[in-house]
């Protein structure tokens, strides 16, 4: 009976413990993401303008998982296309998701972006379709300012205008490259040039469509 008490002590300080750390990891990410939200500046959103830089406005349920493997779940997120950030919810808090050393890949939803190296730093790329090569697309927008009334002209608000997205593969040496249609593809993998033209003409793929890229893609993760 002792034995048992003894136990049941050891397996009930356990159950406590591992809620406390819970309770913590999720405390420790508001923090840090609070922190980085006030050294980025606060984030006031506009009210007049044309158009959203938003893939989707509304927030919606989805997690993150750090550089540390630490995954935080059920947490309110939204991407913002212009900025390229990932934007946090908390009551009528809103802050930036901090890119660097911190955040690996995000999920909202069916859509899971991935934070990747580029020539300007890092940017978050969403994951099409993974295989031993995999699908990435990166969202594109233009901004116009608001611009005032003038002499036969009426005033404009801000306009946030979607520009035609940009694809990537990323390879399994890590490399990313962007395409552009079946040239840019083939100078990837020069010694298969023939074969991957007859599958293209073949399966009568567009190259410069998403759905022919997912095929495409699996083709050349067989290469």
């Amino acid at each position: 009976m002792k034995k048992l008490f003894i136990l049941l002590f050891i397996l009930g300080c356990t159950i406590t413990t591992k809620a406390q750390l819970g309770e913590t990891s999720l405390s420790s990410f508001y923090e840090q993401v609070k922190k980085a939200h006030y050294e980025n500046g606060v984030l006031v959103e506009q009210i007049n303008y044309k158009g959203s830089p938003y893939l989707n406005k509304e927030f919606q349920t989805g997690e993150i998982i750090t550089t540390q493997k630490v995954v935080f779940k059920n947490l309110l997120l939204r991407y913002d296309i212009y900025n390229d950030q990932i934007e946090f919810k908390k009551d009528s808090e809103i802050l930036i998701v901090p890119k660097n050393n911190f955040v690996s890949k995000a999920v909202m939803a069916q859509d899971t972006f991935i934070l990747l190296p580029q020539t300007s730093g890092v940017g978050f790329f969403q994951q099409i379709h993974a295989n031993k090569a995999s699908l990435l697309k990166r969202y594109c927008m233009d901004y116009n300012p608001a611009q005032k009334p003038q002499a036969y002209q009426d005033a404009k608000l801000a306009e946030y205008v979607r520009k035609s997205d940009d694809f990537y593969l990323l390879l399994p040496d890590h490399s990313i490259h962007k395409i552009s249609g079946i040239k840019s593809i083939i100078e990837l993998f020069p010694q298969k040039d023939s074969e991957i033209k007859d599958f293209v003409k073949n399966n009568k793929l567009n190259v410069k469509k998403e759905p022919g890229l997912i095929k495409l893609t699996d083709y050349l993760s067989t290469l």
